[in-house]
């Protein structure tokens, strides 16, 4: 008789073993399936930060070239005369707020020889800037 009770004890156990592998196993799937959707998150949010960036950079390069091309326009150029306006010390120039685009502002930093003016874009929260002088 003994030998049929542990026999019914193993059978038993070896269905306890079998549950543990496959919650082990599940366990382990779960542990790399999680992995793999944060670094795919981190990622994208690194793409996206990157092609912000990009986009708040080439706003002030649009703004910076948008001043340049005011400021050498012939003076009886109405939109040299309305830069001209706002081309005060240390003031702001131009100012842009492009829906879906973005917005640029840009800024003359020094009167004194060289020239200078700095261009900062803004795309969601990423901005950039470009500074540029001249005689």
């Amino acid at each position: 008789m003994k030998n049929k009770t542990s026999k019914k004890t193993f059978q038993n156990q070896e269905g306890q073993i079998a549950l543990f592998i496959v919650f082990v196993i599940m366990a382990l799937l779960l542990f790399i399936a999680l992995f793999l959707t944060n670094m795919v998150i981190k990622q994208t949010r690194v793409t996206r930060n990157n092609l912000d960036s990009i986009q708040a950079y080439y706003l002030a390069d649009m703004g910076a070239e948008r001043a340049l091309y005011g400021i050498t326009r012939p003076v009886l150029d109405p939109e040299k005369i309305k830069l001209v306006e706002y081309f005060q010390p240390a003031g702001v120039i131009l100012v842009y707020n492009i829906p879906s685009l973005g917005s640029f502002t840009v800024i003359k930093t020094s009167d004194s020889s060289p020239v200078s003016i700095k261009a900062s874009g803004v795309f969601r929260e990423t901005s950039r800037a470009v500074e540029l002088s001249w005689n």
